[in-house]
């Protein structure tokens, strides 16, 4: 029997990686980076890691690249204002905000979508399941009236 109750495990996001490109000249710092989620263990009791979103891997899958589940491929850029003092260290660090941001706002947009797809099928189940009850109450209710009138017969 599956335990679905919340555990207190998280989504984890995990940038792994990192390269960065400095263009002086431009004035910018590029930051590449393989972005993924580790999914937690109570969920995938219920969900096979192919059913997983592009770029969410089981914690038990370390590291990237296992059965299909390659991390995303992930580009920031800083860029800096003519008027401050061009810094690399500065650089790498807002370079790689963004990039943590933009991967935030990618696999937060993904999990919604991926969790409607769950309702979606929880409600479907649960339309069916009442359906059968349904079934299920009018086939013992018929029973009952049959025993019934079998009853009424013998006497």
């Amino acid at each position: 029997m599956y335990n679905f109750n919340y555990d207190g495990s998280k989504f984890k996001l995990h940038i792994s990686h990192e390269r960065y490109f400095v263009n002086e000249r431009k004035r910018t710092v590029t930051v590449k980076a393989y972005v993924s989620v580790y999914v937690p263990e109570f969920i995938l009791k219920t969900v096979t890691p192919e059913q997983l979103p592009v770029g969410f891997s089981p914690e038990s899958m370390y590291p990237f690249g296992l059965d299909g589940h390659d991390p995303v491929r992930m580009t920031a850029t800083a860029r800096c204002c003519p008027e401050d003092e061009f810094d690399v260290e500065t650089g790498k660090k807002i370079a790689m905000a963004r990039l943590e941001a933009t991967a935030y706002e990618r696999f937060v947009v993904a999990l919604v979508n991926w969790n409607a797809r769950f309702r979606e099928f929880a409600n479907s189940v649960n339309q069916m399941t009442q359906q059968f009850v349904g079934k299920g109450m009018m086939a013992a209710h018929h029973d009952w009236r049959y025993i019934e009138r079998a009853k009424e017969g013998q006497e």
